[in-house]
């Protein structure tokens, strides 16, 4: 009986990854046509074919917002040389597209093709686990941030002033962002690369904001509303469980799923479900219009260096 090489352990322990992922997906989906039937749906439809041209509009300015999460790979793989933080970010957004692929993998396995002008395929994996490492600390400083009204609420006995609050929120961005750095010193990250792990956390709370100010864009559509930092731990739960879930697409069904979940007891289920579908197609669109921007301008680009 022969012993399985390391290769393999590995191989074996994607692919059940992958279905482990893709089940959740299924379930998410399943659960999700359960919970948004009959007339909820019927009204989430009618919700959606009513503001198409909002959704395409909103679409262009999910395209430049997600520009950021590049820039910030970009930046971790590349430091202070220009020309590399440049050609990774093209790299990357041209590329984002390929996780609407089955394996919601395929965006980061693109990224290694342009091994030759990025370094090498350990650099360029740890940029990527670095990435992921800040992005997820990013939303978890927001949920607990996002978090901390309401335990305080449900504990009548407690009163926090707004001085108190804030401390409590600085607090915890600097213990989320200690560990953040603990994580990715125990990953091998440079000191070099600290600082630009540090912009790149930055970067994220904003990339995250702006997506949850689209949220609230939706849901005024609709005619709810929800407290827009509210919004925005809506929008960096689900675009992070969406991303670290392997074998969803996308983040199909999870994403639909963080926004279902936390958007309902503002908005009931029919509008949730609404922002739900109208945010997937926000972000397709945008995925979409990105990576046909970043096409051009790297043929652009391309045109002017063999002209030079």
């Amino acid at each position: 009986m022969s012993i399985p090489s390391d290769t393999t352990w590995v191989r074996r322990g994607r692919q059940i990854a992958n279905l482990i992922g893709l089940g959740a997906a299924l379930a998410a989906i399943v659960y999700l046509a359960f919970r948004l039937q009959g007339q909820m749906a019927a009204e989430a439809m009618f919700l959606l074919t009513q503001h198409v041209w909002s959704i395409a509009l909103l679409s262009v300015a999910y395209a430049a917002i997600s520009f950021i999460p590049c820039l910030s790979w970009a930046l971790l793989l590349g430091g202070a040389d220009r020309r590399t933080v440049a050609e990774a970010s093209v790299l990357c957004a041209r590329t984002q597209i390929f996780k609407y692929l089955p394996g919601n993998i395929l965006h980061f396995a693109a990224r290694h093709t342009a091994r030759e002008e990025l370094g090498s395929h350990r650099r360029i994996a740890m940029a990527t686990w670095c990435d992921l490492v800040l992005a997820g600390g990013a939303a978890a400083f927001l949920a607990l941030v996002g978090g901390l009204p309401e335990l305080t609420a449900s504990q009548a006995a407690l009163h926090i002033s707004a001085n108190e609050f804030a401390v409590g929120a600085a607090a915890i961005g600097i213990g989320v962002l200690a560990g953040t750095v603990l994580v990715l010193r125990w990953s091998g990250a440079t000191r070099e690369q600290l600082p630009y792990a540090l912009l790149c956390w930055l970067g994220y709370l904003l990339f995250f904001g702006l997506c949850g100010l689209l949220i609230s864009l939706l849901l005024s559509e609709a005619g709810s509303s929800a407290p827009l930092f509210q919004c925005v731990v809506i929008a960096a739960l689900a675009w992070i469980f969406g991303t670290i879930i392997p074998g969803a697409s996308a983040g199909l069904g999870i994403r639909e799923l963080v926004i279902v979940t936390l958007a309902t007891p503002y908005a009931g289920p029919a509008v949730a479900g609404f922002v739900a579908l109208a945010y997937r197609l926000v972000t397709l669109g945008g995925d979409a219009l990105l990576g046909l921007t970043s096409r051009l301008v790297r043929q652009k680009i391309r045109r002017g260096e063999s002209h030079g």
